[in-house]
């Protein structure tokens, strides 16, 4: 009974292969048939290939790995799409893609090794490279070295996909292939003589079976009944073959369904890739043309900066030659004052000794004359001698005071610095948590007045430093084209939030009578009227703090209004010097430096601060500035805040590495990038940013200025060879700092404390990379232009603009209306602001009705 047993099980696994051996011969057909590409039939049966394949001390493997040697990707990508959620016996499958080199290194870390038609030629190499002890199975495509192959999938002439197996291989590392893969083997290895012993086997077996058959009748019914279970199972086979052949036709039907829409979506990918080469090419063009012209204009910048610094230097000269000119006057003046008392002294002696006659008193008168001659000498050779004492006197104490004034520049410099650097970390953080969602309300509020106080001390350490540049003359004009409306509704919105703390509204009292566009020193103009306006909220409890902008030709006139408690006559000479603060005690708040630095600005650019007061009804300030018109302001539309960013707008995000010391500025700015997704390396040396770059790629390394100029020709060639931006980081606040440091390679140079704000921008200009902001709530705008501005600029353009602008304000389509707008720059800036102003507002009903007006008006 045991043997029959036996029997009955061989006969089943020899039913078992014949099916095995006819789905493998109609795999290739039914592959061809369905279009099926190579890359998916190579995938299919390396993965069938792994399934029947088994490894020493497979429950020790956590996962199965798989090297496929192949320089194109579509076979790593079909693969694991293939086996994205299939398990390799209840285990996760790792497919990498590597070379050549990179396989010949790490062999013994894989399970299964597949080689391409193209690498298959260095078989050879790698069977003889891993010891037999390595149980590592390798696929072979299109090889003919039979002596090292252990699986080789090849075309036949029918340009089906076949498998040829080396068993001898496969064992002598120590594998096993299921017995299915081993019948499906080809001729040229020898492993259809296996099949035909296997067949010879059984045929022997079934002789023994006759024999016994003769020997015992009463094993024949068995024997009857086994047959029929046989053909009850090639009934079944056949009903089988025809259920896969239906469904064959039904899997074909939708994959040609399938095909024709994958056909139709690369199409459409086609176009759409050539759409994006143009746009890529148009953009490149246009960034050089704006590399071309910040390069010139950066330039330009620098050549006015030297002949203002020679300007400069040859004003103190001629005003030292005019200082020693008056003194050589001054002294000549002394001198001929004391030669006319000694001549008209002279002429009283002659007189005097024509009327004396005798000898003795001309001898008398000849002493007397002498003792006077020598008094004068001894006078005028003491008084050289205490002139050239008081001029060493004078130079001695000139150089101990500009030496005091360097130390007092250079420690307040260096204070600077060092209080930055914590300044830096209680900005940043209090900043950035103020904006987590996860924290309470009341926090935030704890949050928002830490970063208050941090941005106090700050602006008190800038005004610090502005009165140390001032006394040192260190003071320079930068003019700029400048929108004077937009420039006073920035500081308007800004200081809105302070003013309503104290129960204060900020508003315009008439509206702006000035040029749009005008060339000033913006920066100090702007620091001016903030200064004026933060001390209008000081010493204002209640009422109103109110703005008045006109001019003439020549000067533009800002008052600055309050209704606070104003100031006495006694400290009206006190309020502009330094460190001198007047009013109520509770009031004093700041350095007292404000109104010092308003006053010194003012006095450089020419200009004139008048003050009129009234105690207990408010102060008014009066700024009188000098300037000339231009037509070179650009128009600015409205641009979400960089505090609402939430991300950045592109699928490949950038990598930004930190070189610093500090672990504070490290983990904040960190925070920042991490924040909108960016992928951030640290480091602690410019060794480890080195070898970084080397494996791998940076977008843009901040580094820390004094790292930066210990390795500075280090940094030069990096940046040379493998070229990414560099930002350095400082905490001096010397301007002429960023051109020098450009000059040896530096794109971007950033002052600590740095804020979201600056670093995003540095980001956004040279990465050329667009946010993802959040949806806000548009904070009520300024009113700056009225209708009846816009009725008189609209009365005197031709019927055809008039045209042009009703129909695109009709269409109520800000991108178009904008593109109109700038058509106008050229021929009407200020039309063209005043269209824009209205335009970002969404005031196109207003605009449409002063048209109607316009045009009812002329009829």
């Amino acid at each position: 009974m045991t043997y029959y047993r036996q029997l009955e099980d061989r006969m089943k696994i020899l039913y078992k292969s014949i099916i095995f051996i006819l789905f493998y011969s109609l795999l290739p057909f039914t592959l061809s048939a369905k279009n099926i590409s190579e890359t998916e039939l190579n995938s299919a049966f390396i993965y069938l290939i792994a399934k029947n394949t088994t490894w020493p001390h497979e429950e020790k493997i956590h996962q199965y790995n798989i090297a496929l040697v192949d320089d194109d990707r579509d076979l790593l990508h079909t693969f694991q799409k293939l086996t994205d959620g299939v398990p390799l016996k209840g285990k996760k499958i790792i497919a990498k893609q590597l070379t050549l080199s990179e396989i010949f290194k790490h062999y013994n870390e894989y399970q299964l090794i597949y080689l391409s038609k193209k690498n298959s030629r260095y078989l050879r190499d790698l069977y003889e490279k891993i010891p037999t002890e390595t149980s590592v199975m390798i696929i072979s495509n299109e090889n003919d070295d039979y002596d090292y192959i252990m699986v080789n999938l090849y075309l036949d002439n029918h340009n089906k996909k076949n498998i040829q197996i080396n068993l001898q291989n496969i064992i002598e590392h120590h594998l096993s292939v299921s017995n299915e893969v081993i019948l499906t083997g080809g001729k040229e290895v020898g492993i259809s003589k296996l099949f035909q012993s296997s067949l010879t086997a059984l045929k022997k077996q079934e002789d023994a079976y006759i024999k016994y058959k003769l020997l015992n009748q009463n094993l024949q019914k068995k024997v009857t009944q086994y047959e029929q279970n046989i053909a009850g199972l090639h009934q079944q086979l056949k009903q089988l073959s025809s259920d896969i052949k239906q469904k064959e036709k039904k899997l074909q039907e939708k994959f040609q369904k399938l095909q024709a829409q994958n056909e139709e979506l690369r199409k459409v990918t086609k176009e759409l890739y050539a759409e994006r080469k143009i746009l890529e090419s148009q953009r490149s063009k246009n960034q050089k043309l704006i590399n071309e012209y910040q390069s010139l204009k950066e330039k330009f910048a620098q050549q006015e900066q030297k002949l203002k610094e020679q300007n400069k230097l040859l004003q103190e000269r001629e005003d030292i030659l005019k200082h020693k000119e008056q003194m050589i006057e001054l002294l000549d003046t002394q001198i001929k004052q004391q030669v006319e008392q000694i001549s008209k002294k002279e002429s009283l002696l002659k007189a005097k000794s024509k009327k004396i006659k005798t000898q003795s008193v001309l001898l008398l008168l000849v002493v007397i004359i002498g003792l006077l001659l020598a008094i004068l000498a001894w006078i005028l050779f003491r008084n050289k001698q205490r002139t050239e004492e008081l001029n060493e006197e004078l130079k001695e104490a000139k150089e101990k005071a500009e030496y005091a004034n360097q130390s007092k520049s250079m420690f307040i410099a260096n204070m600077s610095h060092e209080l930055r650097t914590p300044l830096n970390a209680i900005i940043g953080f209090s900043q950035l948590l103020s904006q987590d969602d996860s924290i309470s309300q009341e926090k935030k509020s704890l949050l928002q007045t830490i970063y208050k106080s941090g941005v106090f001390l700050l602006s008190m350490i800038n005004d610090i430093l502005d009165l140390s540049k001032i006394e040192a003359r260190k003071i320079t004009l930068h003019p700029k084209p400048t929108e004077i409306h937009m420039l006073i509704e920035d500081i308007i919105v800004w200081l809105s939030s302070r003013a309503e703390e104290k129960g204060l509204k900020i508003e315009l009292a008439q509206q702006i009578q000035a040029p749009s566009c005008i060339l000033i020193d913006a920066d100090k103009l702007k620091q001016i009227l903030i200064n004026l306006i933060t001390n209008a909220i000081k010493y204002s409890p209640k009422g109103t703090v109110s703005l008045r902008v006109k001019s003439d030709d020549q000067y533009i006139y800002i008052d600055v209004c309050d209704e606070g408690v104003g100031i006495s006559q006694d400290d009206m000479e006190k309020i502009f010097k330094p460190f001198t603060q007047v009013g109520d005690a509770s009031d004093r708040t700041g350095a007292g430096l404000g109104l010092t630095i308003t006053k010194k600005f003012i006095d450089a650019m020419e200009g004139e601060i008048l003050v009129e007061s009234e105690v207990g009804k408010g102060s008014t300030f009066t700024v009188k500035i000098p300037y000339t018109l231009s037509n070179a302001c650009e128009i600015r539309t409205q641009k979400p805040s960089y505090k609402s960013i939430i991300g950045i707008d592109s699928v490949k995000k950038p990598t930004i590495g930190i070189l610093d010391a500090n672990k504070d500025n490290i983990q904040l700015l960190s925070m920042m990038l991490n924040k909108i997704g960016c992928y951030v390396h640290t480091f602690n040396n410019v060794e480890r940013v080195e070898h970084f770059l080397k494996a791998s790629t940076l977008d843009m390394l901040f580094v820390e200025k004094s790292i930066f100029l210990a390795n500075k020709e280090l940094f030069a060639n990096m940046h040379k060879e493998y070229t990414f931006k560099i930002v350095v980081m400082s905490a001096s606040v010397n301007i002429t700092e960023e051109s020098i440091y450009k000059k040896v390679g530096v794109d971007a140079y950033i002052i600590k404390p740095f804020t979201m704000e600056s670093v995003y921008k540095v980001i956004e200009k040279y990465l050329n990379i667009k946010f993802i902001y959040r949806q806000e709530k548009e904070s009520v705008p300024v009113s700056i232009y009225t209708e009846d501005e816009l009725y008189r600029k609209l009365s005197n353009v031709s019927e055809d603009i008039l045209d042009t602008i009703y129909e695109k304000a009709v269409l109520l389509n800000t991108d178009e209306f904008h593109a109109m707008v700038n058509t106008l720059k050229d021929t009407d800036k200020e039309l063209a602001n005043m269209l824009m102003y209205f335009s970002n507002k969404v005031m196109f009903d207003i605009i449409i009705e002063v048209i109607e007006k316009v045009r009812e008006s002329k009829n």
